[in-house]
């Protein structure tokens, strides 16, 4: 046998057989699913309730552009994010190691509510999502995580 063709088999081998796919072990979202689509926590520095509600996806192609709308509510109602505070998204994809395309940027539409319009995921799967509560020095204060397969 040639030492290309053995050099052929022996990669062939290795990539059928010797690599681990993240895929092999991926997370399987169970009959709550839909339960993700508005989910609520709370913001303990702040002493505010946070309500996040997918409008555009999530969907994992690149070219989709996910809206993530954030809701921010006292007992008195709604209530602004204080001056020198921000909320950010990030999320990243524990199975492959590596985080979205682009987080995009929140607007506030109201009071209390801020829309994200510009989330690019890289492709489908299991991510883990976070929403930051983020200072001007670019400290993350806080930070709700949740994980979301699709």
């Amino acid at each position: 046998m040639s030492p290309m063709k053995r050099l052929s088999a022996l990669l062939f081998f290795v990539l059928s057989f010797g690599c681990e796919s993240p895929m092999n072990n991926r997370v399987v979202g169970d009959d709550n699913v839909e339960s993700l689509k508005i989910s609520n926590a709370q913001f303990t520095e702040l002493g505010v309730y946070v309500t996040w509600q997918w409008l555009g996806g999530p969907v994992g192609r690149i070219s989709a552009r996910n809206q993530l709308l954030v809701t921010l509510k006292s007992d008195n109602g709604p209530v602004d994010l204080p001056e020198g505070l921000s909320l950010e998204f990030y999320s990243t994809m524990p199975s492959m190691g590596h985080p979205l395309e682009d987080a995009g940027y929140f607007e506030r539409l109201a009071e209390g509510v801020y829309l994200n319009t510009e989330i690019r995921f890289n492709m489908p799967g299991d991510w883990r999502h976070e929403l930051w509560l983020m200072n001007t020095n670019f400290e993350v204060k806080e930070r709700l995580v949740w994980d979301e397969l699709f």
